[in-house]
């Protein structure tokens, strides 16, 4: 119920920040460094994780890592409106207290107001993942 609730906050926060005047379409082409957090959610509180985490954005590419620099990924990147798609070419093996969600890949809805990124996805399995990034100056 915590997951359910804190992902529909999450898009309707999504929804606020896309209808006022703050709402920045992300560049894929233009150089960006974010440093950040970001929270993995399910039903059983005894599973959440958090961590700091990174991105990069270059060229309609990116790189990035989670779990506090363990995890890497990079590949292409494709940014619609309110879509960010991060194709991860990266092969990882993870280590055993690592659950799923992993790293950066997939679809996640955004909302960016010029400093601030923040993504989110929910999974079919429950797992809510928000990462809140900031732009690196």
């Amino acid at each position: 119920m915590k997951t359910c609730f804190t992902f529909c906050v999450l898009l309707l926060s999504f929804v606020i920040l896309s209808c006022g005047d703050e709402h920045l379409t992300l560049n894929e082409n233009k150089p960006q460094k974010f440093e950040g957090s970001f929270k993995l959610e399910t039903n059983d509180q005894s599973l959440d994780q958090s961590g700091t985490s990174t991105l990069e954005i270059f060229n309609g590419r990116f790189k990035g890592s989670t779990y506090n620099g363990s995890i890497q990924s990079a590949g292409r990147l494709t940014v619609t409106e309110n879509k960010i798609i991060f194709t991860d070419t990266v092969f990882k093996i993870y280590p055993a207290n690592i659950l799923p969600p992993r790293s950066l890949s997939g679809t996640y809805d955004y909302a960016f107001d010029g400093n601030k990124l923040q993504i989110g996805n929910k999974y079919p399995s429950g797992w809510v993942e928000v990462h809140t990034f900031y732009l690196k100056k």
